[in-house]
Parts: structure tokens; C-alpha cells; sequence
């Protein structure tokens, strides 16, 4: 088998950044903690676009995602954009539909904006159960312009993880999207799905694709060989995501 490629832009130049730990409000028993990741040259007064990472840190370690985003900027391809990487906490409970997370995600967002200037619809991205969260809250959020949910955990009836504590409260969440209950979204929001095609989340990643098509949402879909693993997300980012995101950002 050929050995995997890696993308371009990991070793191509970068723009550079600085980064602040934050603690947001939220209506969790606790703050959302979010470093928040800022290019060279763009002052903490300039307005810019935003994009939310959920599981942040570890896009950011495992899967280069500041490079990703410093080489966008660098090359032009897009503007100077802020990063808030978010750092779950009990990650398995807030990232499975968790009510409360949604109602933290508002909160915490109205509590960078009122930090930072934000312009342009927010962009939202996550993996595995942080893509499933990704899209739930951009569905929830008329804020949310784009977002991009790498191997969504888009649980369905029956799933071999049937016996985790959460799966009913994801399989519940993903039929209601599946069945329509946000179609009224599908004029502004711009959705990415990836999924590595050696992948027991596949089959789901592709019926949520085809659910949401037909709900008339406009969805941009990418598989690359690979499975449920950091190095396929980094693979993945490519070219949906930066092309999702100068759409939304040009108005």
C-alpha cells in the first residue's frame, strides 16, 4: 500500500500567532476554558472571523492545525482569522447532545464576542463526537454560517455502542436531525462532512449526508483513505474547509 501523502500546506510557510487562555461563561458547574489563537499582524482590537474548534488542543497537536491556519494566512487563500480552541471537560458527557453544552456554547460565545471583535457568521468544526457537536450547535446557533464535523458520531438505533451511557441521548439528537427538525437552517448555513472510508462511521456519515441533502442544505462531502484517527482529520481539511469558509466570509 502506498504510504499516506501528506497534505501541502504542513510544511509550506506560516504565519505565526499568539495564544491566551480564556475561561467563558457557561451553564455548565463550571467555565469553558478556550485558548484563544490570534495571527501575527491582527490586532486584539481588529475585527475578524472566528472559528470554534471543539477538542482544540488536540487538533492543534495532533493534527496541526495552527500550521493549517498560519499557512492559510500566509498564502492568502484566507484572512486573518481568529482561533478558539476549545478544551472539553467531561468531554464524553458534554459532547453527546448534552442540552447544557448548547446553552454554554451561546453563552460562551456572547462572552468572547463582548472580548473580541467578531465579523463575519461564526464557524464551527470538530471530530468523532465533537463533529456531532459541531453540527448540532450550528443547526441550533442562526450565528453559525459554516461548520465541519470530521467522522460525525452520528449514532442510529441499534449501534454496537449501544451500552454507553449516552448513546440513546446521540441516537435521539441524530434522528431529529436526520428527520428534519432543523430544515429551516438549510438557507444559511454551509455544512463539511469528511470521513475516512476504513471507517465503522461511514455508512452513518453518508445517510446524514443524504438526510441533510435532502433537507436542502448545501453540503460539501470529502472521504480519504483512512480511518477514525487524527491523521485522517488533518487530511480532511483540505480543500472542504477553507472553501466553506471563504464562502461564508465573503457574505
Amino acid at each position: 500500500m502506498a504510504a499516506r501523502r501528506e497534505p501541502a500546506w504542513l510544511s509550506a510557510p506560516a504565519t505565526g500567532g499568539r495564544s491566551v487562555d480564556l475561561a467563558l461563561a457557561s451553564a455548565l458547574a463550571h467555565p469553558l476554558p478556550v485558548t484563544l489563537w490570534t495571527p501575527d499582524g491582527l490586532g486584539d482590537a481588529d475585527a475578524a472571523p472566528l472559528v470554534w474548534c471543539h477538542d482544540g488542543p488536540e487538533y492543534a497537536q495532533r493534527a496541526a492545525l495552527l500550521q493549517w491556519a498560519g499557512a492559510h494566512v500566509e498564502d492568502g487563500s484566507l484572512p486573518p482569522f481568529r482561533l478558539a480552541l476549545a478544551q472539553p471537560q467531561r468531554r464524553n458527557q458534554i459532547y453527546s447532545a448534552s442540552p447544557r453544552y448548547l446553552r454554554s456554547f451561546d453563552r460562551a460565545v456572547a462572552d468572547l464576542r463582548d472580548r473580541v471583535p467578531v465579523e463575519s457568521p461564526l464557524a464551527v468544526m470538530g471530530a468523532s463526537l465533537g463533529g456531532l457537536t459541531s453540527l448540532l450547535v450550528a443547526l441550533h446557533d442562526p450565528g453559525v454560517g459554516c461548520v465541519l464535523s470530521q467522522s460525525g458520531s452520528f449514532f442510529e438505533a441499534g449501534g454496537e455502542d449501544r451500552a454507553w451511557r449516552w448513546f440513546e441521548r446521540v441516537v435521539g439528537a441524530a434522528d431529529r436531525v436526520r428527520d428534519g427538525a432543523f430544515a429551516d437552517r438549510s438557507d444559511d448555513l454551509l455544512i463539511g462532512l469528511t470521513c475516512g472510508r476504513d471507517e465503522g462511521n461511514l455508512a452513518a456519515n453518508r445517510r446524514m449526508r443524504d438526510a441533510l441533502r435532502r433537507q436542502g442544505f448545501d453540503v460539501a462531502w470529502q472521504t480519504a483513505r483512512g480511518g477514525h484517527d487524527w491523521d485522517t482529520w488533518r487530511d480532511t481539511l483540505d480543500p472542504v474547509w477553507p472553501d466553506l469558509l471563504r464562502r461564508a466570509w465573503s457574505g
